[in-house]
């Protein structure tokens, strides 16, 4: 609450008789704010205080604007060391202001830090009391005044604010709560997190375990192949296979060249067939989800590297055979294709010579350059590549990246590699692995 020596020091301010001398001598160092003050004759400024007439006159004017009850005006600070606030510091900084010496930052900061030091010295809260009741305002309570100002209020009298804060034994009981609550979240996030752990191992070790099986059963229906033809060979006589022009599908070509096809339906039909007529093996990557060389770049390669083999290994033409797997593979009947794709190792191993086609060409669908690189990564290829080699060795194979001639495969690390890492393409619109 104000001080006694406050009160009287407001009361002495407020009182009309005293208020009128003092806005003229500047005693209070407060403009006027009773109508009282400012009277027509304004005897209190022109003659007790030696006023000049047209300055009080500009002043009245002023002040009765600023009094109306329409005006938006702000009256003075009416509290104890008013000429401290609004003359040694408010003044001299505005003057510097005015003079061009200090910025309106520096102004602020400077009169902030000038008032705080003033109202700590007079004493903050009782400045603020006093202020309020200027206003017209309730007095700030004491639990409040505690809240805002706790320091303050201790320095005055400790025991002021002590009957407002809560019983030990709550602040400990609080903060047994939360130690407890903070124990339950952090012993369940450990569960968490090793149910997650083990979730994960679990989930890993069951996944290794389906692609260890994958591949266990690859090899066994490899091996099963091997001993089984599930689906004829069908090869296509060499000179049928450089007048197609393209790739010519499966169905097309034993619908329109029947006779030019030569079904092997056994193992015994394929050895008796080898020992009169050669078969050339043509590998290659499809270069789209629904057309193996929608460019015909592959077939231009191939009809050039089949003649250049049979010349290089002076082989009679007429008994020159090709086998390529859109032309021997049935591409609508998907279980008899799936049949011939599981019997491809017995096709690769059977063939005299093995031509690897790979000329650079873009992918339709996947927009991605292909190449050797790119059908050395083809899991079905290299399971052909290694079916002719484990019975042929590498001495009839054959690449044919241009329309020039065949080369021999030079077998790099990369086509040596476990055919269980390499890719194979699941096709959109067809269910043919690529070969």
């Amino acid at each position: 609450m104000p001080s006694g020596t406050s009160l009287c020091t407001m009361a002495d301010i407020n009182s009309p008789e005293t208020s009128v001398i003092d806005v003229a001598t500047r005693a209070s160092w407060i403009d006027s704010w009773r109508m009282s003050q400012l009277t027509a004759e304004g005897t209190n400024f022109v003659e007790d205080s030696t006023w000049p007439r047209d300055a009080y006159d500009e002043h009245r004017s002023a002040m009765h604007k600023s009094l109306d009850g329409d005006a938006n005006g702000a009256l003075n600070l009416r509290i104890p060391g008013i000429k401290e606030y609004s003359y040694d510091v408010m003044g001299a900084a505005m003057k510097e202001y005015w003079a061009g010496t200090m910025s309106i930052d520096e102004l602020v900061v400077q009169v902030t830090e000038g008032w705080k030091l003033i109202s700590e010295d007079r004493g903050i809260i009782d400045q603020l009391q006093i202020y309020r009741a200027t206003l017209g305002l309730e007095q700030i309570s004491e639990y409040d005044l505690c809240q805002r100002f706790r320091s303050t209020m201790d320095s005055i009298d400790p025991r002021t604010c002590r009957q407002y804060d809560p019983p030990e034994n709550e602040d400990k009981t609080l903060e047994t709560v939360m130690y407890a609550i903070g124990a339950v979240i952090g012993v369940g996030l450990v569960l968490s997190t090793v149910a997650w752990v083990a979730h994960t191992f679990i989930q890993k070790r069951r996944l290794q375990r389906q692609e260890e099986e994958r591949q266990l059963q690859m090899i066994e229906d490899a091996v099963s192949a091997m001993r089984d033809l599930r689906f004829p060979m069908v090869v296509l006589q060499m000179k049928t296979f450089r007048d197609m022009g393209s790739f010519v599908s499966h169905e097309e070509l034993r619908k329109n060249h029947g006779s030019k096809l030569a079904w092997l339906d056994t193992p015994d039909d394929i050895d008796k067939f080898v020992t009169d007529n050669f078969i050339i093996f043509l590998s290659h990557q499809w270069l789209s989800w629904t057309a193996p060389d929608p460019d015909n770049l592959q077939y231009e390669c191939a009809r050039s590297a089949v003649a250049d083999c049979a010349l290089q290994k002076e082989w009679d033409p007429e008994n020159v055979h090709v086998w390529l797997d859109v032309c021997s593979i049935p591409q609508k009947n998907k279980s008899q294709q799936s049949c011939a794709i599981s019997s491809l190792p017995i096709y690769a191993s059977s063939a005299h010579a093995f031509i690897v086609v790979a000329p650079e060409a873009v992918h339709k669908d996947l927009c991605q350059m292909c190449s050797l690189e790119t059908y050395q990564n083809r899991a079905w290829c290299r399971a052909e590549l290694l079916s002719h080699s484990l019975t042929h060795g590498v001495d009839d194979m054959y690449l044919a990246n241009s329309q020039s001639l065949v080369e021999p495969v030079r077998l790099g690390s990369a086509m040596m590699n476990e055919v269980g890492l390499g890719g194979s393409t699941c096709s959109k619109a067809s269910s043919r692995a690529v070969a």
